[in-house]
């Protein structure tokens, strides 16, 4: 077995795999199924009740007087042996109303199915993806991502209810070819070759249409980056007068987009015409060839044609629809391809925590051991070794790049170390779970993320069961309370996503005082000041002072007055622990923290 018919295999597993896991959604294709062989039981029937119709006519093509039929023909006879067309008439309406009475329940059950895959493969996908270390999944931007969960998935749908839809296409097909031979089996033979030549014709618009599904799902994650770059760059665009640039920018995506679709369009649009021609010819070979086709029959040959062609032209429907199913497969292949990525990349990345209670450990000292990470084949920080003892203040410095946001992310577990480890009271922080660990370690990052909620609830996101005042006491303690108290509904404001309603100072004392709702035994502040004014940050100082002693606090900061009561620091340089001491020991040298506070002029305590 080649490599390419391996993927597709894998591919097709991973389908049925992501159909298995949806809840009930079993119960409902086998219904789907069910319902389907029903409605082709129907339409059989109703087929089949056009033959005593041309009965009364004068034509028999089916045999009907003394074929396995004749008992269901009996029932549409008068008391003198003869078809009563008003049975067979009451008898059609009966068969029309019962048939659509399932295919409305069909229509339901092949709605639901769609929507709960979806929401069955968004969940399973989202419950991985939060549970994912983040360094695997930069891999990819927002764009894309936004691509899986809102485009990629429900393709994903489309392709399985295309395969749904196919079994009952193949029903009807069978049915109709049941019928043909019945009646003939050397037309059934002409009806073959007709088919297999169609086949032969049509089949490198199948492979075509599988490029142009690929040319498609790619051009649309383009577009679709490009827009939100766009949305998150207004400020940017506007301030340097690049809308026209921008415009040009979306739009050479978006024409990239329309023209692949418009590719696909022409490419599907040619089937209809092709399949016409080709069914006239087939019609008018079967009158031209009729008298030997159907030699042989005890009644006209041309009853015979009359209802051979009907279910010739009631076949091309799901012979059409087949072939519609082979273009929807080829076209949305890809983003099931891309669906199957993204969950194998969050499948591989999922963190791993164990079941200890951080909270009961004697000790809250952190050890850095030979610690190293890489994004790639890129060190990003080498051979770290640092010991920061309970309730002490230890400030990470160094210039931009330095490594210093990373190490805190590595002490967060936000990302998988690649070598040496970080112990908190001796024991490896991946043996804490989950929980014990939130609730103990705290992280204020330079990126401050605010929901599109209240203020209130962005607090109880983080402590469920916050009380209020204990939000408003947290943001005192942020300086954030008078700000708040002045808007127009406090608490329950709502403030946009990523907090757009607030200044940059706002959210991230709004972001501190979220940190500090609870206690926590270690809290990292990441720039937490960076965006504050002089009296602010003068106030929030007094705050982190408070927690010194009682807390472990790990300060990155580029301002120095920041770090300037620190019990210990640490100057990275390049991923490396290059100089570490006090800030009284450090500046007694010739240290590159020394030139850092001559720079800003800033006194040590």
């Amino acid at each position: 077995m080649n490599d390419k018919n391996s993927k597709l295999i894998e591919e097709i597993q991973f389908m049925i795999r992501t159909i298995r896991s949806v809840r009930h959604v079993n119960f409902y294709f086998v219904l789907s199924i069910a319902l389907s062989i029903l409605i082709t039981a129907l339409e059989a029937i109703g087929l089949i009740s056009i033959v005593p119709i041309l009965q009364f006519l004068g034509s028999d093509p089916l045999h009907g007087s003394d074929s396995f039929l004749s008992p269901f023909f009996d029932l549409l006879k008068n008391d003198a042996g003869v078809i009563d067309i008003k049975k067979v008439a009451l008898f059609v309406l009966f068969v029309a109303i019962l048939k659509s009475t399932f295919v409305f329940i069909s229509g339901i059950v092949g709605g639901y199915i769609p929507v709960m895959m979806k929401a069955g493969a968004v969940r399973s996908l989202l419950k991985m993806h939060l549970r994912s270390n983040l360094i695997n999944l930069m891999q990819y931007d927002t764009g894309a991502w936004t691509s899986v969960y809102y485009r990629f998935i429900d393709q994903l749908c489309s392709i399985v209810m295309s395969v749904a839809s196919s079994i009952t296409q193949a029903l009807l097909l069978a049915l109709y070819g049941g019928i043909m031979f019945a009646m003939s089996p050397y037309a059934v033979m002409l009806t073959l070759l007709f088919v297999v030549v169609l086949w032969l014709t049509t089949r490198w618009m199948t492979d075509r249409q599988g490029r142009i599904g690929r040319q498609i799902t790619d051009a649309a994650t383009s577009y679709q980056q490009a827009g939100l770059q766009m949305i998150s760059g207004m400020r940017l665009v506007q301030t340097v007068a690049g809308e026209d640039r921008m415009e040009e920018w979306v739009a050479g995506k978006l024409h990239t987009f329309v023209k692949f679709h418009y590719k696909a369009i022409t490419a599907s649009s040619i089937m209809q015409p092709i399949t016409t021609v080709a069914s006239g010819l087939f019609v008018a070979s079967l009158l031209f060839f009729g008298d030997s086709l159907f030699s042989g029959k005890e009644t006209d040959w041309l009853g015979s044609i009359i209802l051979f062609v009907v279910v010739f032209y009631r076949m091309l429907g799901p012979a059409t629809g087949l072939y519609g199913v082979r273009i929807t497969i080829a076209q949305l292949w890809p983003a099931l391809q891309k669906v199957k990525m993204f969950f194998e990349l969050c499948s591989r990345s999922q963190l791993s925590f164990g079941d200890r209670d951080l909270g009961k450990s004697p000790s809250f000292d952190i050890s850095i051991s030979g610690l190293n990470f890489g994004f790639a084949d890129t060190p990003i920080l080498q051979d770290i070794n640092l010991s920061i003892p309970s309730g002490s203040m230890l400030a990470l410095v160094g210039e931009s790049g330095a490594g210093k946001s990373t190490l805190a992310n590595l002490i967060m577990r936000l990302y998988p170390t690649s070598a040496g480890q970080i112990s908190i009271g001796g024991v490896n922080i991946s043996e804490f779970s989950r929980k014990s660990f939130a609730e103990n370690v705290g992280l204020v990052s330079q990126d401050t993320i605010l929901f599109n909620d209240t203020l209130k609830n962005n607090f109880l996101f983080v402590q469920p069961d916050a009380t209020e005042a204990e939000i408003w006491e947290a943001l005192k303690k942020a300086k954030a309370d008078q700000f708040v108290e002045e808007l127009e509904q406090g608490l329950d404001t709502v403030i946009q996503e990523g907090g757009s309603r607030l200044s940059g100072g706002q959210r991230q004392r709004i972001a501190l005082a979220r940190a500090l709702i609870r206690p926590k035994q270690i809290l990292i502040l990441d720039e937490s000041t960076s965006q504050l004014d002089a009296f602010s940050e003068a106030v929030v100082q007094e705050t982190i002072t408070n927690l010194h002693g009682t807390t472990t606090l790990i300060v990155i900061a580029h301002r120095m007055s920041t770090v300037r009561k620190a019990d210990a620091v640490a100057v990275l340089e390049n991923g490396r622990v290059v100089e570490f001491g006090t800030p009284n020991q450090l500046l007694m040298e010739d240290t590159m923290f020394r030139q850092m506070i001559e720079f800003q002029q800033v006194s040590p305590a």
